[in-house]
């Protein structure tokens, strides 16, 4: 009989059996691990530190720059893998910390949040993450604790795919357009200028015409959800445009390709089918 992982249930609880045993070992060692399990007795979270992670993040102090990717298909149990990376001294990235959740919601980043602020105690200056708006929610609900001081980015390559996402669709017959409402987002994306910051409004007013001109008057729910995307990301301009995020040492840090690169290089040699006892020995 399989499980809806399509692993043998003998074959998961002798995994997580093994993990634990594996965690616990960490932990004796000094370095700090948390499991939990859900309301149905099954390893739903678990978090735990790089070696040699503390050391690295104390060398920075207080002007830490983070980054959090999550990915998928390195495990048969879909849980999905998260790096806690950095910029070490001599400018390569460093993973600090690793987490696996069973879902990617607001509760399971809460929680992992949580572990990451003490596990290393000192706030970052900066964190990057994709935007999702789980993510949002629990970097909110770690404002007083893990991430308290930091300041919350988006990561500018997921936001243009985002763009892509919600402004592309309206563009199919209009490629010149779309070329001009492309080209004018980037640059307001990253202009880094802070003397421009009085005058973002107008320029995504501006922008807003711009889509609205070459878009038409035509009322369709994807002419309202690319307005409303629109709306939402101008409100938003501080956690993604260059004019407030270079305000604070990013190290040069945008987005999270480092995490991605990191993710990258995981996947050469975890697969779906690698157990989690072993995931957690290899990394």
């Amino acid at each position: 009989v399989r499980s809806k992982f399509n692993v043998a249930s003998h074959e998961k609880t002798l995994d997580a059996s093994n993990l634990a045993q594996v965690l616990e070992q960490r932990n004796s060692e000094g370095l700090t691990s948390f499991w939990d399990v859900n309301a149905e007795g099954q390893l739903d979270r678990v978090f735990y530190v790089m070696s040699g992670a503390i050391d690295e993040w104390a060398k920075c102090g207080e002007h830490n720059t983070l980054l959090y990717d999550t990915s998928h298909g390195t495990n048969p149990y879909g849980m999905k893998l998260g790096c806690f990376t950095t910029v070490g001294e001599s400018g390569q990235t460093v993973i600090l910390a690793v987490s696996l959740l069973q879902r990617e919601t607001a509760e399971m980043f809460t929680w992992a949040f949580e572990k990451f602020g003490l596990t290393f105690r000192v706030p970052p200056l900066v964190i990057f993450t994709d935007g999702d708006p789980a993510m949002e929610v629990a970097f909110a609900a770690n404002r007083n604790g893990a991430f308290k001081g930091t300041h919350h980015y988006f990561c500018t390559y997921h936001m243009s795919k985002n763009l892509y996402t919600n402004v592309h669709p309206l563009f199919v017959n209009n490629k010149s357009g779309w070329r001009e409402v492309h080209s004018e987002w980037w640059r307001i994306c990253k202009e880094s200028d802070c003397r421009s910051i009085d005058s973002f409004e107008t320029e995504w007013r501006a922008f807003n015409d711009l889509v609205e001109r070459n878009i038409g008057t035509v009322a369709d729910e994807r002419r309202a959800k690319c307005l409303a995307w629109i709306a939402r990301m101008g409100a938003k301009a501080k956690l993604w445009a260059a004019r407030w995020t270079w305000a604070n040492l990013t190290h040069g840090i945008h987005s999270t390709q480092r995490a991605e690169a990191v993710h990258s290089a995981i996947k050469r040699f975890l697969t779906a089918s690698t157990m989690l006892t072993e995931l957690v020995t290899q990394l």
